[in-house]
């Protein structure tokens, strides 16, 4: 059985900088937002709470 995923929408602030920046990281991987700031959440360190 697979696992349901709960979802939750976000809204972050950005500069325009890091905006920039995560456009042109976007448009070079042919990759949307969503799937590249959930892949450096799931890069984070656990450390919270150790």
């Amino acid at each position: 059985m697979k696992k349901k995923l709960i979802q939750k929408r976000l809204t972050i602030g950005l500069s325009q900088p890091e905006i920039e920046r995560l456009d042109a990281y976007c448009k070079e991987t042919g990759r949307n937002y969503s799937d590249v700031i959930r892949e450096c959440i799931r890069k984070l360190k656990p450390s919270f709470g150790s």
